[in-house]
């Protein structure tokens, strides 16, 4: 039997705030009042005022009436954020133009180092729905309109009586019941929900960059997957009505998820979780076994050679590795089309053993390397984009610093020996809490990948010992 996914029964916490600013990142919340509502009465309040540790700006003060002293003896967010977790337990959160409310508190828990994450409804979207007729749906217009009484307008608690008048006003009518009926869902279908998964367990996922994994019923992982949006993500996993969302409807019992802040670290954790867990459901990645590489050298005569072997090579240590592959085959694949796309001497390459010179130099696709007729510098050119294009191996060392989990923290991916060794959080890189890689295959072209498009990342040259 499915169970049930939205009650009336169910509580609300109708929440208002004022703040040093706009935006959450960078202001603190001044004050904060939480009432909660069965959709019907009030059952609870609270409010604080709440100490930002920085200034209030004086338009703030003249729009709020909080000022500077006022909020000097009160508590800091901290200490409150217990007692406002414990108010939260079982609500869905409710504001008016819930994404401002919801960003700053969310950001305060950050900060905290705890991941915040609740089911919303907005007001004014509400509002919108159930009252299309109406110019503005500001607060202080509903208010006005349907003749609220408020008595200080722009402070918390006053804010939140009131929204939570409005809102009780609107679940009178079946179009809005209907309207929160589907923002409770996400927009999922009641037959699009695994039946051992709760609709908490989905609402409870974060908004964050990081890894998630369905688990089935002994908690071994199904799919690995990651995302900037964990909610959002997993979401759509259920709204495709793909093959793949069929399956785990019917497999999934449970998800869990890491937040990383880095959405490099996220890339890398999922390559190696994959890689050990080899869930049903990742094929591209299950890959661990590599026992072929390309390698190269530069010959006597002074030309970079090509070299198609298993790995590691026990013989002939002066070539470099440049990649790992599966199977002979796709070596030799991937070093054909270097071939092509280069220009390059099949002889050199490693792929012509007949003959004083290559099968491609009859059909004048070799310029001559494998007889000496080109010259090793102006064929060292192509060959040189071919190796850089190839290339699975970092020639230095280096750090990356990238975005934390939180607003003080920065995430640190070190590089050492030409791959990828592991990460670590701080505010510095610290080397001895290195979450070591276990699986670095791979992870370099992801690296690769990142960097090239990231707006976000910083290289910092490894420190060599002296």
């Amino acid at each position: 039997m499915k169970k049930a996914i939205f009650a009336l029964s169910m509580n609300f916490a109708i929440v208002d705030i004022e703040t040093t600013g706009g935006a959450a990142k960078n202001n603190k919340i001044t004050e904060i009042a939480i009432v909660i509502s069965d959709g019907k009465k009030i059952l609870d309040q609270y409010s604080s005022l709440v100490n930002p540790e920085r200034p209030i700006p004086p338009f703030i003060t003249n729009m709020t009436g909080i000022s500077n002293k006022m909020v000097r003896s009160a508590p800091k967010f901290y200490e409150i954020a217990a007692d406002i977790i414990r108010l939260f337990e079982g609500c869905i959160f409710v504001a008016h133009n819930v994404r401002f409310d919801y960003s700053f508190i969310k950001e305060e828990f950050n900060q905290l180092g705890y991941t915040f994450s609740m089911q919303q409804l907005c007001t004014v979207r509400l509002s919108r729905k159930t009252y299309p007729q109406l110019t503005s749906h500001s607060l202080g217009n509903l208010i006005k309109h349907f003749s609220i009484s408020v008595k200080n307008r722009h402070r918390a608690l006053d804010d939140a009586i009131a929204t939570a008048e409005l809102f009780h006003k609107m679940l009178t009518h079946q179009k809005t019941l209907k309207d929160i009926r589907q923002t409770v869902h996400m927009g999922i279908k009641d037959s699009a929900i695994p039946e051992h998964l709760s609709m908490d367990t989905i609402a409870m996922l974060p908004n964050e960059c990081g890894v998630y994994r369905f688990l089935d019923q002994n908690n071994t992982p199904l799919y690995i997957g990651k995302s900037k949006d964990i909610k959002s993500r997993v979401l759509q996993h259920f709204k495709t009505g793909s093959a793949k969302s069929k399956w785990l409807q019917k497999r999934a019992h449970n998800i869990s998820y890491e937040v990383t802040g880095s959405e490099l670290i996220a890339l890398l954790k999922e390559n190696d979780e994959i890689k050990h867990h080899r869930p049903e459901l990742n094929i591209a990645q299950k890959h661990t076994h590599f026992p072929f590489g390309i390698y190269s050298h530069q010959s006597e005569e002074g030309y970079i050679k090509f070299f198609i072997g298993k790995h590691p090579l026990k013989t002939r240590r002066s070539m470099q590795l440049l990649r790992l592959f599966t199977t002979k085959r796709g070596a030799k694949g991937h070093m054909d089309g270097l071939l092509e796309k280069h220009g390059l001497c099949a002889k050199l390459c490693g792929l012509d053993a007949s003959g004083l010179h290559c099968f491609r130099y009859d059909i004048h696709a070799c310029q001559g390397a494998c007889i000496q007729l080109e010259r090793p510098k102006d064929y060292n050119k192509r060959a040189a984009l071919a190796k850089s294009s190839i290339m699975d191996y970092f020639d230095k060392d280096f750090i990356i610093r990238d975005t934390g989990r939180t607003q003080t923290e920065d995430a640190f991916i070190f590089i050492k020996n030409g791959i990828c060794v592991g990460w670590s959080y701080g505010q510095v890189q610290e080397h001895e809490q290195l979450t070591p890689i276990k699986y670095p295959i791979g992870a370099n072209a992801l690296i690769r990948q990142f960097l090239k498009k990231s707006l976000t990342a910083q290289i910092i040259p490894l420190p060599t010992c002296p």
